[in-house]
């Protein structure tokens, strides 16, 4: 699959830090923010791209000339600003995308694992897929509406309100009949022309990913580009389970949220030990309605998982991560009214802790006690455990369960 690069923004926001260079050229720890984009590019079994230029465009050019990039690297340089779609009308005039193609912006690094996401692809009839990121803040970026098939319905502009929920990663898998929906020459934008056509025909999909992201559109991000992207680009991504708390690991009393309840259940330090010794990590999410009705508080859901960590780790057991969600649809307290993006089966915890932990959602597998744990997500696995509150399971305990998924794994 071809892979075409967007390289022609102003970049009139990062003047004050960056002068006369287009936005993917901006340096970040000694090398252009594109070639970070590239690398990924090449990671995930790209070899031929395709950079749309255009605003500063030689430097670009110049750049992937002189520098050997490991890529079949071409350049389209648009004659006038013709927006995210006509850049790709005009590189198409010449050239011959394929069947499917990706689109991808050059001032942005989103670590998507592009091989799930052409698989998801392939399992719609769309033509575009859209890779999406959980946000905890609508108001930069905008937020997109799915289904329960992760069809987008709805793309819903900046708001004031910093309300979770999906938004656009900018990666793109396109379908060349995007072409024909394009005017010739002259200025077309992606993400406000031909994206909501496609989601008022159901022609578009969402793909949530967990990996890490960063737009360098501001100079705050910029700087923070500085640090994060080295990190990233030199880390690993590893497997996780994903377990839920109540019901799984302690005993379920109904709203558990004081340290004399805790009880561990049988089998579950045996089984987080063994989690330990295959290498895999092990990461707890759990819904938490108690602190949307009023039970108790989210300082008292922190306080009682520190004190579960100190537990676990007296009987040689290490969690890795620790993700909640406090909201309810249903919530006594206002606050905490919502269908959250956070909310199991809705994936947001597993998405944030695979941005925050660099785990690979593929190789991942979410463990719980109740149908709602069978986690919304396409590229991770989801087993229940037998349990008062399911007449079908997977496994009969958490022990079992972990045993058979770490089998032969162990190191």
């Amino acid at each position: 699959m071809k892979a075409l690069v967007l390289c022609g923004g102003l970049g009139t926001r990062l003047r004050s830090v960056v002068s006369d260079l287009p936005k993917p050229m901006a340096p970040v720890n000694g090398k252009p923010f594109l070639d970070y984009v590239l690398d990924w590019l090449k990671s995930n079994g790209i070899e031929d791209v395709i950079l749309l230029t255009g605003y500063k465009g030689e430097y670009v050019e110049k750049h992937v000339k002189e520098k050997d990039l490991g890529l079949n690297i071409e350049c389209s340089t648009e004659p006038e600003p013709l927006g995210t779609a006509g850049a790709i009308k005009y590189a198409a005039r010449n050239r011959e995308l394929g069947e499917k193609f990706l689109l991808v912006n050059g001032d942005t690094y989103f670590d998507v694992d592009l091989k799930s996401m052409m698989n998801f692809d392939k399992t719609k009839n769309s033509i575009a897929t859209i890779a999406l990121r959980v946000t905890n803040d609508s108001s930069r970026y905008g937020t997109v509406s799915v289904d329960g098939d992760y069809g987008i319905t709805e793309f819903v502009e900046k708001k004031d309100s910093k309300d979770p929920g999906f938004m656009n990663g900018g990666i793109y898998i396109l379908s060349k009949m995007v072409l024909d929906m394009i005017p010739e020459g002259m200025p077309c934008s992606m993400e406000k022309d031909i994206f909501p056509k496609l989601a008022e025909n159901g022609s578009v999909f969402g793909y949530p990913e967990g990996g890490h992201f960063i737009d360098i559109g501001i100079p705050e991000d910029y700087e923070r580009a500085q640090i994060l992207l080295p990190e990233w680009e030199s880390s690993t991504k590893r497997p996780a389970f994903f377990l839920d708390r109540d019901g799984v690991l302690i005993e379920d009393t109904g709203y558990v949220h004081s340290k004399d309840d805790m009880k561990f259940l049988p089998g579950a330090i045996e089984a987080l030990k063994k989690i330990n010794e295959s290498g895999k990590m092990c990461v707890v999410v759990s819904n938490q309605a108690g602190v949307a009705h009023g039970y108790y508080s989210e300082k008292d859901v922190l306080d009682f998982e520190k004190y579960m960590e100190r537990e676990l780790e007296k009987r040689g057991v290490k969690l890795d991560g620790f993700y909640y969600c406090p909201y309810h649809p249903q919530a006594e307290i206002k606050r905490y009214r919502r269908d959250s993006v956070y909310r199991k089966p809705n994936p947001g915890m597993m998405l944030k802790a695979a941005e925050d932990l660099s785990i690979s959602l593929s190789e991942s597998v979410v463990i719980g006690d109740k149908e709602t744990d069978r986690v919304k997500l396409p590229q991770l696995r989801s087993y229940v455990i037998k349990s008062r509150y399911v007449s079908k399971w997977d496994f009969d305990s958490l022990f079992n369960c972990v045993e058979k998924l770490t089998k032969g794994h162990e190191r």
